[in-house]
């Protein structure tokens, strides 16, 4: 069951990626110009929500290597309301099915978690608190950086960043204030923003290390999306340390509805 609770507290994370409304452009002054540029393009395209999302979870052995592997895949669609509904579509475990019983250990965390029995034991982030969110550029702090690198064909220019989490969002662990601290690499031609990356300080209970790499990229009808979040990172108690890695996959945008 403990081995779960991390699986059940990323996939319970995606909640994040249903916006909840048409964001801002409204990029700080103080920031640099092509940084601006990467919050209007990522604020084009927020009113998208992916319908289908693919989580690869392994607890890792000594050498790296899968020693348990936990897999899942989100189906979000809109109901007759026209609300977002989200759908445990399967679950395989060590490669076996293991989808009803996902599916019970999900809701009964919700429940959990409604109930506040979970109260700060979940991320300290959701999808919705990014850098490059209009709406949260007052948290932001942006540093240009001289570096360039080649990512997918497209020469990016490096900030770092810090981003201030809402304490409504998970923003407090070990009674401190959440910071997001990374690096953010943008397409110099575009203004689009390619990946970025960054650890919380502090880090989540029992969490002893975790760094994690957003990734976007082109959808079909030219909108720029977010395809990928990988997170590497080792958790446990006192002398007992675990090394995990996961992978998500976002797949299949659909409008969402406004508020």
């Amino acid at each position: 069951m403990e081995r779960r609770r991390w699986l059940v507290v990323l996939i319970l994370m995606l909640a994040g990626a249903v916006p909840g409304g048409q964001a801002r452009v409204s990029a700080a002054a103080a920031h640099p110009e092509l940084w601006q540029k990467a919050v209007a393009v990522f604020a084009a395209s927020s009113h998208l929500a992916p319908g289908k999302v693919r989580l690869a979870f392994s607890l890792l052995d000594g050498k790296g290597q899968p020693k348990k592997t936990f897999e899942r895949e989100m189906s979000y669609s809109l109901d007759g309301q026209g609300k977002i509904r989200a759908e445990l579509a399967w679950a395989r475990e060590n490669g076996r099915d293991v989808t009803a019983t996902a599916r019970a250990e999900l809701r009964e965390q919700e429940k959990k978690d409604a109930s506040g029995q979970n109260k700060g034991q979940r991320a300290t982030f959701s999808l919705r608190d990014v850098p490059f969110d209009p709406d949260r550029q007052g948290q932001v702090e942006v540093v240009a950086r001289p570096e360039t690198a080649a990512l997918f064909g497209a020469v990016c220019r490096r900030f770092d960043f810090s981003m201030d989490l809402p304490i409504d969002s998970g923003g407090k662990q070990k009674g401190k204030p959440v910071t997001l601290r990374g690096m953010a690499w943008i397409d110099e031609a575009s203004g689009a923003p390619l990946k970025f990356e960054f650890a919380p300080d502090p880090l989540p209970s029992k969490v002893k290390r975790l760094w994690t790499v957003f990734t976007y990229g082109p959808g079909p009808n030219g909108e720029w999306l977010l395809k990928e979040i990988a997170s590497d990172g080792m958790g446990g108690i006192l002398f007992i340390k675990k090394r995990f890695r996961s992978r998500i996959e976002l797949d299949e945008y659909f409008p969402a509805p406004q508020t």
